[in-house]
């Protein structure tokens, strides 16, 4: 079971740490609406919320193996979205932010919350733009054990930096990219540090449906401590062809990237990143997804966040990264098969991940799994949805194997325009091979809230 938020992170302990300093984008975004012209203002912008409570019980809050323990836990929200579009200014911002109170005292009462929002402000259109972007999810500190809010923090990544354009010939432009990335965690201070990062781009339109690139980038990271970080250089070069046809759209990169560590032997990794998405009927869409890359846990903070009123538990017990200087290589595959009728939607999604550390191997980890989800509306207003989640992960340097199986069933109804309320129960089931970490969790939460 996870109790962690269902949109972006800004959480600290009533107890007394401080919030991760992870609001500069909002308030750089609000300022720049606020200075727009009333009338572009009303037309551009358009802005969603939810306020309201949600009410859990949990028959075994911690996620025990031996020890079950109740707890209800009352959760007054906030949720927001924010577009805006114009001639020289664009926004998309999405959070949520939720004080939590354990009413059996099984944990510190917190307030907590997430972020994905990007701000991207044309100071010269089509020659310089301005781009300021933020992300704050939550994170395991241990990924070797369960995800109960004490085995969580906050993880911000912080971005801005100018672009530059120019436009070679009607069909050839050129991008540069300058960034400055801060990246921080509430816990874990060996991910704290600063990123330089530097991207070049050749991009061609070969005709109305294919367009091409050709791409190299340099990031300098430099971590603020040195114990259990390793200050690095990332070089990388590839070439990038997007293609858009009638039911088929591919995009594919292709080229490899190089790691000089300071102190320790340069690694490298080719890049590729494929996806397709074949339009198979007019409600049917399947898309497929290959990936090779080398990374770290920056870049997968880096998410856009779902949309629309989820429950208070989300996901299952644990989350593949934690915080962290290590890099790794990750191989991922994926499929995703989604059918929208008039009243029946389904998603499947399978997915086989590989992680592959270069210095702190005990976290390699192999994951495969599948998650299916089944909405039926009932009626204008009322839906029904069946969710199911199996997750199989090993830890191979280790011996640990990790079998996870959540089922939700949820019901959503919108019984008036602004107001709308949601019952979900769910069981959550863990089988480790370590001892202390299977659990086994039924819960049900109800949440109302009102929507503008």
């Amino acid at each position: 079971m996870n109790t962690s938020p269902v949109d972006p992170n800004i959480r600290h302990r009533v107890s007394g740490r401080p919030p991760l300093r992870s609001a500069v984008p909002l308030l750089l975004a609000a300022q720049a609406l606020l200075v727009l012209p009333t009338p572009a203002r009303a037309q551009a912008t358009d802005v969603k919320y939810d306020a309201g409570v949600a009410l859990l019980h949990s028959d075994n809050i911690g996620l025990s193996e031996s020890n079950p323990q109740d707890d209800t836990v009352i959760a007054p929200f906030l949720r927001f979205e924010a577009d805006h579009e114009s001639s020289s200014l664009r926004l998309k911002a999405r959070g949520r932010a939720e004080y939590l109170h354990y009413s059996g005292n099984s944990y510190d009462d917190e307030l907590r919350g997430e972020l994905s929002a990007q701000l991207n402000w044309a100071i010269a259109p089509e020659r310089v733009e301005l781009v300021v972007s933020d992300w704050l999810i939550r994170a395991p500190i241990d990924v070797f054990t369960n995800f109960v809010p004490t085995n969580q923090q906050e993880v911000n990544v912080f971005q801005a930096g100018p672009s530059f354009f120019a436009r070679f010939s009607e069909s050839t432009r050129g991008q540069l990219d300058l960034r400055y990335v801060n990246t921080q965690a509430e816990e874990t201070k060996d991910f704290d540090g600063h990123r330089y990062k530097g991207a070049a781009r050749l991009l061609r339109d070969f005709s109305p449906t294919t367009t091409g690139s050709v791409n190299v980038d340099a990031t300098r990271v430099q971590f603020d401590r040195n114990s259990g970080s390793t200050d690095f250089t990332r070089y990388g070069a590839y070439a990038s062809l997007t293609r858009r046809l009638a039911s088929v759209d591919l995009q594919a990169d292709l080229g490899i990237a190089r790691v000089h560590r300071d102190g320790h032997d340069d690694a490298s990794a080719p890049t590729v990143r494929i996806r397709i998405d074949w339009r198979a009927a007019p409600r049917s869409v399947l898309s497929a997804s290959a990936d090779y890359e080398l990374g770290d846990a920056a870049q997968y903070a880096a998410v856009d966040l779902a949309d629309g009123m989820r429950p208070l538990l989300d996901g299952l017990g644990n989350a593949d990264i934690a915080a962290g200087p290590s890099l790794f290589r990750n191989r991922q595959f994926g499929l995703h098969y989604r059918y929208a009728g008039e009243r029946l939607s389904v998603n499947v999604n399978p997915r086989h991940q590989v992680f592959r550390y270069l210095e702190d191997t005990a976290q390699d980890q192999v994951l495969t799994g599948a998650v299916l989800a089944v909405d039926y509306q009932l009626r204008q207003n009322l839906s029904l949805t069946l969710g199911a989640e199996r997750v199989n992960r090993r830890f191979e340097r280790i011996g640990r194997h990790d079998h996870d199986t959540r089922f939700v069933l949820s019901l959503l109804d919108q019984f008036a325009r602004n107001w709308a309320w949601r019952i979900d129960v769910e069981h959550n089931r863990r089988d480790s091979s370590t001892s202390g970490l299977s659990h086994d969790v039924n819960a049900v939460s109800f949440t109302i809230a009102y929507r503008r």
